[in-house]
């Protein structure tokens, strides 16, 4: 398909307009273009009419990803991924999403919930290119809500469970935002990890 032109894409869909593959591969031509609105509509379609669920599931996220380019598309990007979920409850990828988004807005216990619903999924089996880092992006968004919720001890140990089982898969931003972050909240015993300094710890040091 990478190969094909929109030319030939479109010549394809028109002898079989209700062919799901046909669909998605006009639509994955669209979105190479940059032509979101019009990529977003054959991904529904091929959603539709596909009796391939997972098929359905990534044209599902990826119709979001579209709108989400568009912006101020929140309602309509949410609710696709919504639809992902209850297509397949025990896939990851859409929880990731709504939990990054959420997070994003600064709705914080939403992010938190939608974090920690993905982490109670599977890890995949089959990988799907719909930007899902892995486990370690569900518990870096959990990581940031559980701060802003006031779950500071909860943040602190889900921090150092990045830092010290996935800092090999991490990409370098979020590898120096966990180091940031526990610099921050401190690196050491947890009875002290909160204890800041002042001058009166001065003869201490």
């Amino acid at each position: 398909m990478d190969s094909d032109t929109l030319e030939q894409l479109l010549i394809a869909f028109f002898l079989d307009t209700e062919n799901a593959e046909k669909n998605y591969n006009l639509a994955e031509k669209y979105k190479e273009l940059g032509q979101t609105a019009t990529a977003s509509n054959y991904y529904l379609r091929a959603a539709e009419r596909t009796k391939d669920t997972l098929l359905a599931y990534k044209c599902l996220l990826k119709c979001a990803f579209c709108f989400d380019m568009q912006g101020n598309r929140i309602v309509t990007v949410c609710g696709l991924l919504k639809q992902a979920i209850c297509l397949l409850p025990n896939r990851p990828e859409a929880y990731y999403h709504l939990s990054r988004i959420y997070e994003i807005r600064q709705e914080y216990i939403e992010s938190y919930v939608y974090a920690q619903l993905g982490l109670n999924c599977p890890e995949p089996d089959v990988i799907l290119d719909v930007n899902y880092p892995g486990v370690w992006g569900l518990i870096f968004e959990k990581a940031v809500s559980s701060w802003w919720w006031g779950k500071t001890s909860e943040c602190r140990e889900l921090f150092l469970t990045l830092k010290d089982k996935y800092k090999d898969v991490m990409d370098p931003l979020h590898k120096q935002i966990v180091q940031n972050n526990l610099t921050s909240l401190g690196s050491g015993p947890i009875e002290v990890a909160y204890k800041m300094y002042n001058k009166d710890k001065h003869a201490r040091l």
